[in-house]
């Protein structure tokens, strides 16, 4: 059974890749996305909620944006700003101008961040997210990742 997939194009349910690449926009910028599935085969339902979830991907952004804010804002030892200053002294980055502004103040972290790329991992039970945020704009290979699961909960954020 064939399906067509907004951003990916035909996929055969009965013989799937592992891997499928594709693009999209959003807020005027190309989001690169990948699919990942887990078997060969898969019910046409979970290539529906996939679909579904593009309608919404502005919302999961504003929401990842929300949890990267209260995880920078946090107390904790280990919040995404204080991994992002302590990953440009490991690696002896020397930020830009703008990626100087750009980290002075851990509250402007999630606005200033860039969501280059989304991957969808689809199994038998469930489907899960991962959206890969890029920091400033010489921290190359530097990113914020928010895993969640196709209700927009999250697992986790790490750099």
């Amino acid at each position: 059974m064939d399906v067509l997939l907004k951003g990916f194009g035909r996929l055969d349910l009965k013989a799937l890749n592992e891997y499928y690449e594709g693009f999209m926009m959003l807020n005027g910028e190309v989001i690169q996305m990948d699919l990942n599935f887990e078997n060969k085969t898969i019910d046409a339902s979970k290539i529906s909620s996939v679909e579904k979830i593009f309608d919404t991907i502005a919302t999961f952004d504003e929401k990842n944006r929300m949890c990267i804010s209260q995880n920078c804002n946090s107390k904790t030892e280990n919040n995404i700003g204080k991994q992002i200053r302590n990953y440009i002294e490991k690696t002896a980055i020397t930020p830009t101008n703008s990626d100087e502004v750009f980290l002075g103040v851990d509250e402007n972290i999630a606005g200033k961040l860039q969501l280059k790329r989304i991957g969808f991992f689809l199994n038998d039970s469930d489907l899960e997210m991962s959206f890969d945020y890029a920091i400033g704009h010489d921290l190359k290979g530097c990113f914020v990742v928010v895993h969640t699961d196709k209700d927009g909960s999250l697992f986790e954020i790490e750099l």
